[in-house]
């Protein structure tokens, strides 16, 4: 079994939050439209400190201030809150049909994060992870 037949790995991107959130959103309509191609796997950085927000909330920052101090805000098609990112943390996109994300993503997201909880308690971290399903 080939691993590229099964999921799409996009190389790392550093760019704008705005930048980003615009290519997990293309990514997302490629996928709604072509239902039969493999979801996508995707890691990026933004180039700014930045603040998403969901897409049903609205914004209550001062966006001068925020341009002022070098943070970005822009919102995400997904729903959830907002959250805060330096410009050196590093995020994970599983972009992929429902069924996708059932099959594929969530047992992905799993692994991954089950590699960084043991590499943290390698590093003497009290670090556990909880079932999210």
């Amino acid at each position: 079994m080939n691993l590229e037949n099964l999921i799409h790995v996009i190389p790392h991107l550093n760019k704008s939050a705005a930048e980003q959130m615009a290519i997990d959103s293309a990514i997302l309509d490629y996928i709604e439209a072509n239902p039969d191609e493999p979801p996508v796997l995707r890691t990026y950085s933004f180039n700014n400190p930045a603040v998403i927000l969901g897409f049903s909330q609205k914004p209550r920052v001062n966006k001068e201030i925020a341009s002022e101090l070098g943070v970005d805000i822009t919102t995400r098609e997904s729903g959830g809150g907002h959250l805060l990112f330096s410009d050196k943390d590093i995020n994970i996109s599983f972009i992929g049909s429902k069924n996708q994300i059932k099959e594929v993503g969530i047992p992905l997201y799993h692994k991954i994060n089950s590699l960084i909880v043991n590499a943290l308690n390698k590093s003497r971290y009290d670090t556990h992870l909880e079932n999210f399903n």
